[in-house]
């Protein structure tokens, strides 16, 4: 092996981890949100938070083309509990966060933009979003009912198929 071969070698190798080290590195702020958003939407705490205010206020709500005064209302109320919580421990990860910028950097991209957590983000800007999420969850409540006591309890199966928690379907249990 001659010298010009090693530090060829050493070249490819530096430019090798260089590579690795950029494709380990999250591609933008707004993936980096994302992800916050998706560990802080599996948390707890969110979800305490969230099924408390759909669980007091989902019951105003009818499938009706008519939208009463009362929804503005409860989604604005929606907005300041659920979005602020948001926001602020958005905030706690990524000092100069801004909940303003980022959900403008959704509009122009809605159409290329899917999943659980654009769907909840849609929730805040998007009335009929948030009406539908509201009709969603009455629906599926109207189609359990409560008998011989027992509570409702959030479940889905992951990809593996076993059964475990998860956001979105409940289903009676004694």
């Amino acid at each position: 092996m001659e010298l010009g071969d090693s530090q060829r070698e050493a070249e490819d190798y530096d430019a090798y981890e260089e590579l690795l080290a950029e494709s380990q590195e999250p591609s933008s702020d707004f993936d980096v949100t994302v992800g916050h958003l998706e560990d802080i939407m599996m948390s707890d705490e969110f979800q305490r938070v969230q099924d408390k205010f759909i669980n007091e206020y989902y019951n105003e709500f009818e499938d009706t083309g008519e939208n009463k005064l009362c929804y503005t209302e409860i989604h604005n109320k929606y907005i300041s509990t659920v979005e602020r919580m948001l926001e602020k421990q958005l905030c706690e990860r990524m000092p100069n966060f801004s909940m303003r910028t980022f959900m403008d950097s959704l509009a122009p991209n809605s159409d290329c933009l899917d999943g659980e957590v654009f769907e909840m983000l849609y929730t805040f800007s998007d009335f009929l979003a948030f009406k539908e999420m509201m009709l969603d969850y009455k629906k599926i409540l109207s189609n359990f009912s409560i008998q011989n006591g027992g509570y409702w309890r959030r479940y889905c199966f992951n990809e593996r198929k076993e059964f475990g928690h998860c956001t979105g379907i409940w289903f009676h249990t004694k």
